[in-house]
């Protein structure tokens, strides 16, 4: 990949920008830096339920939301001096011109690429959970086992269990028990419900059988209460991340199994968390005003390649601004050697500013970019809108952020949690691992693509139920049908045909385990008879009554 992927620059966000956040804005923001894993247990029971989109705004700059006419592009403004002149210092060279498009003096050979290969099932299927396997693999299930029971062992060191603590019923877990525990936690983003202690509710209102017959309410609370990423023995305080390092550079890798091409973005987004941590920063123009920064690379379609959660002031390298410490860090793997220090050069550096609802200033090395305005096709007050081309393929690639964050935030399982690193643990696993699956297996291993909720559902359904997913037919609930055949009758119903007569449910639920719904609906008997004794009354034939009601069956 080349620095052509980058379509402009504008207004970079410097260490101080959604910093750390100060005494005015915060009451309770009088937090140490010696402490860099500091947790307070005042937060809120993580029992609250709580929405997590993440309603990105980006950092740069344009938007097809603007109300003012186009302007030409304003190449001699002041800010763009000044930018020149600062240019032309560092590099020795005050010879700036109009801009003109220029013939490509290298290759790109960026190109999307799969690094992994997936299991099938017998007629060749790709399974949604094997490629979300892909990045949440044993690996990453085998350190949170060993962490989670290490963690417990610890605490339980601490001070004696009391004995009506729930900490007595402690079983060491298993890979198992993790796997269940996820599927639990993304079905609650599918179903959801007020309190944790709701999904096993006996009331007819909430409780959810699925949930109640997989995992006990208690042994669910205890392993929420203990999970664990890293052995806190380790820590010497240096790194502010510690309790989530292991995973992140897990997650990291996995994430490179597949490589984009070569328009990509780099922008941020927040995860919601208002517990007390030197990690939380404070940005006015997000739907969540509070959280964890994560700085993301992403493809056009949304795929996180690489990302980084935002430490604090003075999270870059010595002599290098922040933005720039960022983009390198998030691109290091898709540069070649070379071409960077091929474009930072003052002679491919173009300087634009924009006249739009605000001025929106850009700095590209990509050599086809001139000062001309294209037409975008939109009609605005009768006039047809116009664009710098930069603008627009700036506009189509930043979009990956916004997607990846999109998905990430429908059917989100997050739940407001008392410890920071858990909350950006599940946004990980149950987030952008989840979008990064989902956005693989629509493109390459499916021919008819599906919806994030029938992903979601097909994740959670094999590890919770131990069937396959093909096996799994979510629709509707029918009560049971059988029992003893003197005490059932089939009786016909009184009426017009057209009135009273249905499918016979035996014929429609075999045809449809065999052959699928589609041709079940077509092929299944109309009938008007019923069994008056089973719970609904389904319609039933002669031949499909005998057969349920049959010792047999």
């Amino acid at each position: 990949m080349d620095a052509s992927s980058f379509y402009g620059y504008a207004e970079p966000p410097s260490d101080d920008d959604d910093d750390d956040y100060s005494n005015d804005e915060i009451s309770n923001s009088s937090l140490s830096d010696s402490d860099p894993n500091f947790d307070d247990e005042e937060s809120s029971s993580y029992s609250e339920s709580e929405d997590d989109g993440t309603g990105d705004d980006s950092i740069l700059p344009a938007t097809d939301d603007d109300g003012t006419e186009d302007e030409n592009i304003l190449p001699s403004t002041s800010n763009v001096t000044d930018i020149q002149q600062q240019l032309s210092q560092a590099n020795g060279n005050s010879d700036w011109q109009d801009i003109v498009a220029l013939p490509r003096n290298f290759l790109c050979t960026a190109r999307e690429e799969k690094h992994y290969t997936l299991p099938s099932t017998s007629d060749g299927e790709v399974l949604p959970l094997d490629v979300y396997k892909l990045f949440v693999t044993d690996e990453i299930f085998d350190l949170i086992v060993i962490e989670t029971n290490r963690f417990y062992n610890t605490t339980a060191a601490m001070k004696p269990i009391t004995r009506h603590s729930k900490m007595k019923a402690w079983k060491p877990v298993t890979k198992q028990d993790i796997e269940k525990f996820f599927g639990i936690f993304i079905l609650m983003g599918l179903n959801k419900q007020p309190t944790f202690e709701s999904y096993w509710s006996r009331s007819k209102m909430y409780g959810v059988d699925l949930i109640k017959t997989t995992m006990a309410r208690n042994k669910f609370e205890l392993i929420l209460r203990f999970i664990h990423f890293a052995d806190n023995s380790h820590s010497d305080g240096s790194d502010r991340l510690f309790k989530l390092r292991p995973l992140i550079q897990l997650l990291s890798r996995n994430f490179k199994k597949f490589t984009p091409g070569e328009k990509v973005v780099i922008d941020e987004s927040m995860v919601l968390f208002r517990g007390r941590t030197i990690l939380r920063q404070y940005n006015p123009n997000k739907s969540h005003k509070y959280g964890l920064k994560v700085y993301k690379l992403c493809s056009v379609d949304g795929y996180t390649w690489e990302f980084m959660i935002y430490k604090g002031k003075g999270d870059n390298a010595p002599g290098i601004e922040h933005a720039e410490y960022i983009t390198r860090a998030l691109m290091d793997g898709l540069l070649s050697e070379g071409e960077v220090a091929a474009q930072q050069n003052s002679e491919g550096i173009k300087v634009i500013k924009w006249k739009d609802q605000r001025d929106v200033l850009m700095l590209s090395t990509v050599p086809e970019y001139t000062k001309e305005l294209v037409k975008t096709g939109k009609i605005k007050r009768g006039i047809e809108r116009e664009k710098p081309q930069c603008i627009l393929d700036y506009n189509a690639a930043k979009k990956g952020v916004d997607y990846s964050d999109q998905m990430a935030s429908y059917y989100s399982p997050l739940r407001k949690v008392k410890k920071w690193y858990k909350k950006g643990a599940f946004e990980l696993l149950l987030g952008t691992a989840i979008v990064n699956s989902y956005i693989l297996f629509n493109n390459f291993h499916t021919n008819k693509p599906i919806s994030i909720k029938k992903f979601r559902e097909s994740v959670v359904l094999s590890p919770l139920t131990g069937k396959p997913t093909e096996d799994i037919k979510i629709g509707k609930d029918f009560s049971p049908i059988g029992g003893k055949r003197l005490l059932h009758v089939l009786v016909e119903l009184d009426g017009k045909c057209r009135d009273v007569r249905k499918r016979c449910r035996g014929c429609y639920e075999l045809l449809s385990k065999n052959e699928g719904s589609q041709i079940a609906a077509r092929k299944a008997r109309r009938v008007k008879t019923v069994c008056g004794q089973c719970e609904g009354k389904p319609h039933l034939c002669p031949s499909c009554f005998e057969r349920l009601h049959s010792k047999e069956y």
